[in-house]
């Protein structure tokens, strides 16, 4: 830890996505350790904020996924005892997490608390004594939808008596982030002007993998590509909170140039010699390990040379995909997809999901199934 008290310094990332099985779990540690955790970095930052989807499914133990993300946990844990670096976990996606970012807390309870580690499953304000600021915190899916969530924050800043912040960490998604045509669609945001307005310095933002500055908010984007689409630079941020003047405060994207390459190869013309000379070219330079998608119509020729292409270059992985004749039916097809909105129903959220529906019965039965489901739970 370095900080004057009056300027902090840290990093911060989010959507790891340890156990993603189409990135070794060991590549997206080395991406960690040579952009986050790392002695160099920790010895002059202050705090250190994991936003959400450390990891990218439950992981069964053991296994070398589970193995190897634990050791990860247990060596950060001890460098941020050393480095006197405060370390901050915010949970991520239901799905995604399953809450076993709580590992950090039972290894450092294990290891007598040699470090300070702050991890947030609900939406709460904190106080960070030794760095003198408050940090709100908002995990993904707090509630069922981000109008509730709301009210939820607005109640943590009246319990701990402030009307600001000075970070957000929020592990969702904003208006801004989209493009402009799916703006009205139905898709639940998250109120960008009441977070601007609530928080001194930036809004860490995780859940969505591109990385993006506006305004106050910051989104991390990811460390690692994991499908394709994923073509946009990937990394975390650093940043310095000047607490007398947040107008100095500066944020800075650091990149992952080691991320893995997916790259999608589009294929329009008719001549497939041709065509196949270009996918090759289009190959020639890229890391071992990349992923190479061929996308054309379904009829193409082109389909037919995968197989030989997979004997040619063995150290990519291939796959490919048939591209839509008419471009209405692709926008129509992405609208419908991002209005989906998937909820993981859970012994937290059970009763606040199923209680406004219970709204068309009377109130005396209303009550009589609340009073039946509490028993449940």
């Amino acid at each position: 830890m370095r900080t004057s008290k009056r300027i902090i310094e840290g990093v911060s990332g989010s959507d790891f996505h340890l156990g993603a099985n189409s990135v070794p779990t060991e590549q997206i540690v080395d991406g960690l350790n040579r952009l986050i955790t790392n002695r160099p970095l920790f010895k002059d930052i202050d705090l250190a904020i994991f936003a959400g989807d450390v990891f990218d499914r439950l992981l069964p133990h053991p296994s070398m996924e589970a193995i190897r993300s634990r050791e990860w946990m247990d060596d950060t844990t001890k460098l941020a005892a050393e480095e006197n670096v405060i370390i901050g976990i915010l949970e991520g996606t239901p799905m995604h997490d399953w809450r076993q970012s709580r590992y950090f807390l039972e290894t450092n309870v294990a290891m007598g608390n040699i470090a300070d580690i702050r991890y947030a499953d609900v939406v709460k304000v904190e106080y960070i004594a030794p760095l003198g600021i408050h940090v709100l915190w908002v995990p993904d899916e707090a509630h069922p939808n981000c109008a509730l969530t709301k009210i939820a924050v607005e109640k943590a800043l009246l319990e701990a008596g402030v009307t600001e912040v000075d970070i957000t960490v929020l592990h969702g998604q904003f208006r801004h982030q989209f493009p402009s045509h799916l703006h009205d669609t139905g898709i639940d945001f998250h109120d960008t002007e009441f977070y601007d307005r609530i928080t001194r310095h930036f809004v860490f933002i995780g859940h969505i993998h591109h990385h993006s500055i506006y305004k106050k908010f910051v989104s991390h984007g990811s460390i690692e590509r994991l499908h394709h689409g994923y073509e946009s630079p990937k990394g975390v941020v650093r940043f310095t909170l000047d607490l007398d003047n947040p107008k100095k405060s500066k944020c800075w994207f650091v990149e992952n140039t080691s991320a893995k390459i997916f790259k999608t190869i589009k294929i329009t013309g008719e001549d497939l010699n041709y065509e196949a000379d270009n996918v090759r070219i289009a190959v020639a330079n890229l890391p071992l390990g990349s992923a190479v998608r061929l996308e054309a119509i379904a009829e193409h020729p082109i389909h037919n040379l995968l197989s030989g292409f997979k004997r040619e270059f063995p150290h990519f992985s291939w796959s490919s995909k048939y591209s839509k004749v008419k471009k209405i039916e692709k926008t129509r097809d992405l609208t419908e997809r991002a209005r989906r909105q998937r909820i993981s129903i859970r012994r937290e959220n059970l009763k606040a999901l199923i209680e406004p529906k219970l709204d068309v019965h009377s109130p005396d039965l209303k009550q009589c199934v609340l009073k039946i489901l509490e028993k449940c739970l």
